[in-house]
């Protein structure tokens, strides 16, 4: 039962970070807005945060199903009985500003908490609002899209590439095999690992803390050109952040994971170095954590990759997919969405800031004018987002480039 409303059935759920909410067990119509930000294919279930709707309901403890109105097929963009939880109790570091809920898109085994209840994918799927049985996630840092039922490939820059899934019975975690090695630099380093689980709903690339002790007297042994890398006072500590120039960053090594028979899942330094602003300061995180995870499992692989890749859950065939993602994936309001110089340059390779007027445009939409101009706008590294830089830029433009710099 609800541990404050005893007359309804209860739930509670614990994270491995130690964070936990508890609540009552709802009733509520869950539906779809098809084809949102995708005039070419109207039918596609393709989800900004804005793109699910609910009515409140509480569910009473269970009782005979209601025969009535959820009987016949339902066509997309219809609404789904759904069952979810209320939170009531959490602990303090549960929720967060930014986010309205938490979608499970596990599999059932996963929603008993400890009531068994169907996922809300596994509704959708059985009422024929999604057709197949799959879903992707194209993330960045900024928001991202959700596509039921199949992959997009525009949001992607390559082909996928498919490994098949280690599952359980019943199946519980999107689990895929881990080869024993990380690729650090160029070199093979023997980690003390053999699967791991491909999880949104993990933040960082997590493992045991032994495999990142590994993973960091390699780096500490091999890169100490890298300032402050090396040392008792190294910043390289799990979720730890430091001040990084793009040179610095430069000189961290690619990273590769392979899972499946031989697929190499790299990361550079700026994917597994998180920008995170305070202030007109912009720190480097590192995007691993260590838990002692348990449950057979080794290596959970977190956002830190997949805001790199594209992950397609295709539970049809039992097989998980990874493309590296393109541009259009920012969430459906892309970079426009983003109002200022800094959230603009932590967009993404897909974003440009415009000085002239002051918006962030996708570098599809620039010409060669924008490109041969000087300092017309900027991407990524180059932006200086201070107004004192970009005071000096403007004061060098007027004395030395001559109206070449159109702007000044």
């Amino acid at each position: 039962c609800a541990p404050t409303e005893p007359e309804h059935c209860g739930f509670f759920l614990a994270y491995g970070d130690g964070s936990n909410a508890a609540g009552a067990l709802v009733a509520d119509e869950l539906e779809i807005h098809g084809g949102l930000g995708n005039p070419a294919n109207p039918e596609r279930a393709k989800l900004p945060a804005e793109g699910i709707t609910s009515r409140g309901q509480q569910q009473q403890k269970p009782k005979e199903e209601n025969k009535g109105g959820h009987e016949k097929a339902l066509v997309k963009s219809q609404p789904v009985c759904v069952t979810f939880g209320a939170v009531t109790r959490d602990s303090k570091d549960f929720e967060r500003e930014q986010v309205d809920g938490i979608m499970g898109m596990g599999f059932a085994a996963l929603a008993c908490v400890p009531t068994c209840v169907e996922p809300p994918l596994d509704a959708l799927v059985r009422k024929g609002v999604v057709e197949d049985d799959m879903f992707s996630l194209c993330m960045t840092h900024e928001g991202g899209v959700l596509t039921l039922g199949e992959f997009d490939p525009t949001t992607a820059r390559n082909a996928v590439s498919y490994v098949p899934m280690r599952l359980s019975y019943p199946p519980t975690f999107y689990s895929v095999d881990l080869r024993p090695t990380m690729q650090v630099g160029g070199h093979y380093v023997d980690m003390p690992f053999r699967n791991a689980i491909v999880d949104s709903g993990t933040t960082l690339i997590t493992m045991a803390p032994e495999a990142f002790d590994v993973f960091f007297k390699f780096l500490t042994k091999h890169f100490c050109d890298v300032p402050g890398l090396c040392g008792d006072d190294s910043w390289f500590k799990p979720a730890a952040c430091a001040l990084l120039t793009a040179k610095e960053l430069l000189m961290m090594p690619n990273i590769s994971f392979v899972v499946g028979r031989d697929l190499h899942l790299t990361l550079n330094a700026s994917d597994y170095m998180i920008p995170y602003k305070v202030g007109d300061k912009t720190y480097r995180c590192v995007g691993f954590m260590t838990l002692d995870i348990g449950g057979g499992i080794d290596v959970i692989l977190g956002n830190t990759l997949q805001v790199k890749y594209i992950t397609v859950y295709d539970r049809v065939h039992s097989r998980i997919g990874f493309a590296e993602r393109g541009e259009d994936c920012s969430g459906f309001g892309g970079c426009p969405s983003f109002s200022d110089c800094a959230s603009c340059a932590s967009a993404g390779a897909g974003c440009r800031y415009d000085y002239w007027s002051k918006s962030c445009r996708a570098t599809t939409e620039w010409n060669l004018f924008h490109w041969l101009v000087i300092y017309p706008s900027c991407q990524g590294d180059s932006c200086f987002c201070s107004v004192r830089l970009l005071l000096f830029i403007l004061l060098f433009c007027h004395h030395f480039a001559h109206g070449a710099c159109l702007f000044c």
